[in-house]
């Protein structure tokens, strides 16, 4: 376990549920920004030249990219292929919900 990790595990022995969830929730869209600066990166494309290719506009990226904002399933969508890469679709059915106790 990392320092980070343990640190990380420590503060939120600390946090109230509610905190919980809204940590978890803030740490999702931060390494989703990171993996799409890292997908842009990777297309060798600046923010400017992704904001073209995607139709979204470049400070919308940034935001998205630093973890301020979390897109919608459309968005991304058009981020990822604007950047060369593909969303898997999951066919019907593909995802069974847990029933309810």
């Amino acid at each position: 376990m990392s320092n980070y990790q343990r640190l990380r595990d420590q503060a939120l022995e600390d946090f109230t549920p509610q905190e919980r969830v809204a940590f978890e929730r803030l740490s999702e869209r931060v390494e989703l920004g990171e993996q799409l600066r890292a997908a842009r990166l990777a297309a060798r494309m600046t923010q400017a030249a992704l904001a073209a290719a995607s139709g979204v506009p470049q400070p919308e990226l940034s935001k998205i990219e630093n973890g301020q904002v979390e897109p919608s399933y459309s968005r991304l969508r058009k981020i990822i292929r604007a950047a060369g890469g593909d969303v898997p679709v999951v066919q019907p059915g593909a995802v069974a919900a847990k029933p309810r106790d």
